[in-house]
């Protein structure tokens, strides 16, 4: 699902996405949350320490997810929602340890960062970057944005 989500709404390339979006490779990393009913899978997750080589920006006290895909026909059922919730759930555990959960996301993932402001993300413009893919084709942007959950540790981005 991973693959046609991304690849096939132009968020990465098919090659890209072919390789990296493979269920070998993701399941070694972090843990894959997936939502689904009788009809199938819905949506998936992945939510990373900052240990994990797929993490992108987490830093020592903070979890991060990626990977965020809803199925096309499952859109507008609060699958994305209910897969971020479960994200904020999981990495809130005081076991877990740490104060923030963060995501990057394309500038053009309208819907997604809609969804991250509905849920109570802050986005953090100090921690933008851009990725210039090894491949030689254009260089991406990606927004910040973090998820504080405990409030009473002040938060060092804002």
């Amino acid at each position: 699902m991973l693959q046609s989500v991304f690849a096939g709404e132009g968020y990465t390339s098919s090659e890209y996405a072919m390789k990296a979006y493979t269920e070998q490779k993701l399941a070694s990393e972090g843990t894959t949350l997936v939502a689904e009913d009788s009809t199938g899978i819905l949506g998936t997750v992945l939510l990373l320490r900052p240990s994990d080589t797929l993490s992108q920006v987490a830093r020592d006290d903070e979890m991060e997810f990626r990977l965020l895909a809803v199925a096309p026909q499952s859109r507008g059922r609060r699958v994305g929602a209910h897969l971020v919730q479960a994200c904020i759930d999981r990495a809130s555990a005081p076991t877990m340890r740490t104060h923030r959960l963060v995501i990057c996301t394309q500038p053009s993932m309208h819907a997604a960062q809609r969804l991250y402001k509905q849920l109570g993300f802050v986005r953090v413009p100090c921690r933008d970057f851009t990725i210039s893919p090894a491949d030689g084709s254009p260089a991406q942007d990606r927004i910040v944005y973090t998820y504080s959950y405990q409030a009473a540790i002040p938060d060092r981005d804002r």
